[in-house]
């Protein structure tokens, strides 16, 4: 019997997985990644946590970490506003902590904890927040379900707005806020042009407050979002569209798409010129106008319940904490993965084993951090550019590829030799239909020739790491494929 040799070259590395095709178009292209990702095709170890650290002032870069709460964290939001009692602008993060109370820490002169906002107000349910403002003021309003609109001006103590009605998301469009009643779920309401805590007018003014019902039976109303010229609400299974002018009370509120996906309407984010939201086959964006599914090739992954799932924007990438079903594992009960999409080139890769709760971009002065809150956990934390978590504890980086075949099922191949380039230790497990062996490569800087001398038909191979650091380029196999 006669061979011939025939080489599979990787000269580089693929970022994109693809668990939706098959293994075996994919060849030596990317099936699963996790914890990896690639620059300039160089497969290298992705971002990592480590617990937040925040400046001593606005006028010094020297940081000092967040030291542990008392209280887990359950959502984060980002608040300015110009503090009479300090002559200056300031910088907050406002959190809901795990014991149903709103919590405060500054970007600058943080003092390392977490005051209540009020010591005797606990709520039973997260709310959603946004930023406006009131007779100038910059202000925070939080709309817990079922309850009126609670305001917060930071030089003051917070107080409800008991004319409201009870609310159950809100945004702000132009000069009014809109939001979705919670005793109708069909009724959007908006606020008073002139005061964005008037509610209540019933007079024929195109500045009074009022209300419109939408009746498009998409399933519930869940959130609003205001962007470009309109707000748009989603539902369980459609986008509706309000035409909203901030001089008029007249709105035209159009059904723009339906799905047969749940939406999940808590990863509906701005992202420059699109909103992204995820569904439950995977990811979408919309222009104002038009709904596409972004080809993530990862929908078979996708789990069906991602009521956990959350999202933000953060320099140029659109994050997504979510739960993916991998393959061999137990399904999650809660988030188990973080996706990073880049806008521009879609290109992402898979941050997995965070259980994230919340995200806050914050671009503060000299400060740019994306912070994270982790379920159930006492610690904030940053995402850095170090593969690893809370200082040095190691996580698992791994990069599949589909199956190899050389364009023949059904010849038979030796694997003689792997060259590699790979700058830190690896484990190199490669499989065929017939056996499978894990190589050691020890770290170098030069190529290395490793002998294997595997048989079968058809192969495929992982590399894998829980080294901190990740380095491989010019992978090379060498066949002896039979003629």
């Amino acid at each position: 019997m006669s061979y011939r040799e025939e080489r599979v070259k990787i000269n580089s590395f693929s970022s994109n997985c693809n668990v939706d095709d098959s293994k075996y178009s994919l060849q030596e292209g990317c099936y699963i990644s996790t914890n990896t990702m690639v620059k300039n095709g160089v497969l290298r170890n992705n971002k990592g946590l480590k617990i937040l650290s925040l400046p001593f002032s606005m006028t010094s870069t020297v940081e000092a970490q967040m030291p542990v709460s008392s209280f887990s964290f359950q959502k984060l939001w980002h608040y300015s506003y110009y503090s009479v009692y300090n002559k200056r602008q300031e910088y907050v993060i406002v959190a809901f902590n795990g014991d149903g109370q709103l919590c405060y820490s500054g970007v600058f002169v943080h003092g390392g904890y977490f005051p209540l906002v009020s010591l005797n107000e606990t709520y039973d349910s997260v709310p959603s927040a946004i930023n406006f403002r009131v007779q100038g003021d910059s202000v925070m309003g939080f709309v817990f379900e079922g309850k009126p609109l609670v305001v917060w001006y930071c030089d003051e103590p917070i107080y409800t707005v008991s004319t409201t009605p009870n609310f159950k998301s809100i945004c702000l469009h132009g000069d009014r806020l809109f939001a979705i009643d919670a005793d109708k779920d069909n009724l959007i309401r908006f606020s008073s042009n002139r005061n964005p805590l008037d509610w209540t007018k019933d007079v024929i003014n195109s500045d009074d407050a009022g209300s419109f019902e939408l009746n498009d039976y998409k399933g519930n109303l869940n959130s609003l979002i205001s962007f470009q010229d309109s707000v748009f609400v989603f539902q369980d299974y459609g986008i509706s569209k309000i035409t909203a002018y901030t001089t008029s009370d007249n709105f035209l509120a159009t059904n723009i798409y339906s799905s047969s996906s749940k939406i999940y309407s808590d990863t509906a984010v701005v992202c420059g010129d699109l909103i992204y939201f995820l569904c439950d086959d995977g990811l979408y964006s919309l222009d104002g106008v038009e709904v596409k599914k972004i080809d993530l090739k990862l929908s078979t992954y996708f789990a069906k319940n991602q009521d956990d799932a959350n999202s933000c924007f953060y320099n140029g990438k659109l994050y997504i904490a979510c739960k993916l079903n991998y393959e061999g594992e137990e399904e999650s009960e809660h988030n188990n993965s973080l996706i990073e999409f880049d806008i521009d080139n879609h290109e992402y890769n898979i941050i997995k084993g965070f259980d994230v709760c919340s995200m806050l971009p914050i671009n503060d002065l000299f400060v740019s951090k994306l912070v994270i809150a982790l379920r159930d956990n006492k610690y904030l934390y940053e995402l850095t550019d170090e593969g690893n978590f809370i200082g040095g504890v190691d996580i698992e980086k791994e990069w599949e590829s589909g199956v190899i075949t050389l364009n023949s099922l059904d010849k038979n191949k030796i694997l003689k030799d792997v060259y590699i380039v790979s700058k830190y230790d690896i484990d190199l497990i490669i499989n065929s239909d017939r056996e499978s062996k894990t190589i050691s490569v020890k770290g170098k800087d030069k190529t290395q020739r490793i002998s294997v001398n595997l048989t079968g038909k058809e192969f495929s191979f992982k590399i894998q790491t829980i080294k901190d650091d990740l380095y491989v380029e010019n992978l090379q196999f060498r066949f002896m494929v039979e003629s």
